[in-house]
């Protein structure tokens, strides 16, 4: 805890709507200073949720835009307490076949889902092992579970990043930081709401795999992210938490 009575700063991409604004909402209530990375409107997004929280307009796939980001929400404090990696391509993508994905659309989506993820790690983990320890949650998906078809480059990154998880998990460990990762199923976030007639099959059939027979908000997810974050999972590394409302069970 820092002499201001924080409990440190975490960096939340992707944090300007939705899951990633969901999850700043908790972590500010439980006591951390919120740093908002987003391609728009991180700066009113942090100045909606107050206690303190900044916001820095980021792409995530851009890595000199990254470390000036991470720098300076290190300097609020003098150091990270953590990261959470939200920021991703999903909602503007087209379902469509394999073989029809245009190769600058595939990369586009590697670049922002798994990249993003590379360069926020690379250049956080200095201020977190300065800091003696520290903790990373990585958004995944629960569509890896299921391999969902007609998006193989959305499922295909998120794949990626479950690895990524893990095996950083085993590198950071030296340091005393932990990397785990979160796997929401189809969440009513801003851009799903924002797709509106298109998405209302999806939803049913969905609210009908599922075990618990309804929607996911994004207030559903940030509990796990919070549990991951603080000190109640100080020997959780390398796991997965999938979110989905039992569709799938492992």
């Amino acid at each position: 805890m820092t002499r201001d009575g924080s409990r440190g700063t975490v960096v939340v991409t992707g944090g300007a709507q939705g899951i990633g604004y969901a999850v700043a909402e908790r972590l500010a209530a439980d006591g951390y200073t919120v740093a908002l990375a987003d391609m728009r409107g991180a700066q009113e997004a942090a100045a909606r949720l107050g206690r303190g929280a900044v916001g820095f307009t980021v792409d995530v796939s851009d890595a000199e835009a990254v470390r000036r980001a991470m720098d300076g929400a290190a300097a609020l404090q003098g150091s990270l307490a953590g990261l959470v990696n939200n920021a991703a391509l999903y909602t503007t993508l087209r379902k469509q076949a394999f073989e029809d994905i245009a190769l600058d659309e595939w990369r586009r989506v590697f670049a922002v889902n798994v990249e993003g993820v590379f360069n926020c790690c690379r250049f956080a983990m200095p201020h977190l092992r300065a800091a003696g320890g520290g903790s990373i949650v990585n958004l995944s998906s629960a569509t890896v579970l299921k391999g969902n078809p007609l998006l193989l480059h959305y499922v295909s990154s998120k794949a990626a990043v479950l690895g990524f998880t893990r095996a950083l998990a085993r590198e950071a460990g030296e340091w005393n930081v932990r990397v785990n990762a979160v796997s929401p199923g189809l969440t009513l976030s801003d851009g799903i709401l924002g797709d509106g007639t298109n998405r209302d099959k999806q939803r049913e059939d969905i609210r009908r795999q599922r075990a618990l027979h309804r929607d996911m908000e994004p207030s559903d997810v940030v509990g796990a992210v919070a549990f991951l974050m603080g000190p109640d999972a100080p020997m959780f590394t390398g796991q997965n938490l999938v979110i989905d409302g039992g569709m799938t069970m492992n």
